[in-house]
């Protein structure tokens, strides 16, 4: 992280819109996902086009051959829906370092993006923008049409923004329950919270056990714990910051399924 801001700039994929729930179904609109990778910086090219397309292979059920610095493309979802969220020109400094440099992103409502990137390249910098942890130095940022400015990290996820970090923020010696429990509102019980966790393990596939004791739990399951704390705020946007970096390529494989 002590060179995320060398001034490179980030590369984007557009991954196509998955199925959203049908008007009438009584479910509320999928969330979008927003996931920045580390590619292989150490390597001929920025982007290693293997890791590339162990990512898009899971995602699109289909193999990738580029490998090029230039890795954009972007699929067209249809429709004239406003994004659910949307990036206008954002940059962001340290000193005379420059890690986001007029970043341009829109993000429709149930659509995944992969944000791919070496060491240094700017992603998890632009991520703590989105979720109010940074504050932009120059840009614009909207959600569902309207600009927003975060003041914090609560503010961004009390207006429908989660995020997943790399490095998980759960207490051992507690359940899954009880730590999903501490970020919950105070209307919450800890049976709903139970109770909801449930419903989501069969909704999303998470395979969580509510009473289990985190220090007991795989690093993917531990991370399905946090995955499932944010999607319990039923958030707009999902972003999930180096995802597959601490997983087995089987648990790699299960986060894929999920999404």
């Amino acid at each position: 992280r002590g060179r995320e801001a060398r001034g490179r700039t980030p590369h984007r994929r557009e991954l196509p819109r998955g199925d959203l729930p049908r008007e009438g179904e009584g479910r509320d609109p999928a969330p979008a996902v927003l996931g920045a990778l580390t590619c292989d910086g150490e390597v001929t090219v920025p982007c290693d086009a293997r890791q590339i397309g162990f990512w898009l292979k899971a995602l699109l059920g289909e193999p990738t051959t580029t490998g090029t610095t230039n890795f954009t493309h972007s699929f067209q979802s249809g429709g004239a829906n406003i994004p659910s969220l949307s990036l206008q020109a954002i940059s962001k400094s340290y000193g005379n370092l420059r890690a986001n440099d007029k970043i341009d992103l829109d993000i429709e409502p149930g659509s995944i993006h992969a944000v791919l990137g070496e060491n240094g390249a700017g992603k998890s910098t632009l991520m703590k923008l989105i979720f109010g942890l940074l504050q932009p130095d120059e840009g614009r940022i909207f959600l569902d049409g309207k600009e927003v400015r975060w003041e914090s990290p609560e503010h961004a996820r009390a207006a429908g923004i989660a995020m997943v970090f790399q490095h998980f923020a759960l207490f051992e010696s507690l359940s899954v329950a009880e730590n999903v429990w501490l970020g919950m509102g105070k209307s919450w019980s800890l049976g709903a919270v139970a109770e909801a966790l449930q419903e989501l393990t069969q909704h999303y596939g998470l395979s969580v056990d509510p009473n289990a004791y985190v220090h007991r739990l795989s690093v993917g399951e531990r991370q399905r714990v946090e995955i499932a704390r944010g999607l319990l705020a039923k958030p707009r946007v999902m972003i999930l910051d180096e995802p597959t970096s601490v997983l087995s390529p089987q648990a790699a494989q299960a986060l894929f399924a999920m999404i």
